[in-house]
């Protein structure tokens, strides 16, 4: 029985070294570290500058990856440190212009901000993503945002037709 035991912690701890090795490997490409991971870690831990510090470090090593943006916007976001927010959301729309979410964000951030016309601007390219993607329910949230906006800010009045267009489903061009 001792012996079953033994090999069955033997197995175990194999198997485990394996997972850790897979882990830290990506299709032949070797991470230098789990920054991402790590700043999770920080952030439930309520270390918040140990945890923006790891985000940091996860855009300085993979750039082109705009989760790594959005996490760390989302941060700036809750601790109220709007300018950083718009700043690393901002970044996020050049590294991936298509992000819907990024420009919803985008705009949460600059009306904090007080930036209402560039905030008006995000929340309608937000909605008009979303709508090319067919996320409805994303679309009609971007399109509250950006209706409120422009109520609160009397200057830059919404096109009503623009969005009687945005409110109607997109065609998706399949059958």
């Amino acid at each position: 029985m001792k012996k079953f035991w033994l090999l069955l912690v033997l197995i175990l701890a194999v198997i485990g070294c394996q997972a850790k090795e897979n882990k830290e490997q990506f299709q032949g490409v070797k991470a230098k570290h789990d920054y991402i991971a790590q700043g999770h870690k920080y952030l439930t831990s309520g270390d918040v500058k140990n945890a923006i510090a790891n985000f940091d470090k996860a855009i300085q090593q993979d750039p082109t990856n705009p989760e790594n943006y959005l996490i760390l916007g989302q941060v700036y976001l809750h601790l109220k440190n709007y300018k950083r927010a718009v700043d690393t959301f901002s970044a996020a729309s050049r590294v991936d212009p298509s992000s819907g979410e990024t420009f919803y964000l985008l705009s949460l951030s600059r009306a904090f901000e007080g930036q209402k016309e560039e905030a008006i601007k995000a929340a309608k390219q937000s909605a008009l993503i979303f709508q090319k993607t067919n996320e409805v329910a994303k679309m009609n949230r971007a399109l509250s945002l950006w209706k409120s906006l422009s109520e609160t800010m009397p200057s830059v009045p919404i096109d009503p037709t623009s969005l009687e267009k945005l409110q109607q489903p997109a065609e998706s061009g399949t059958n």
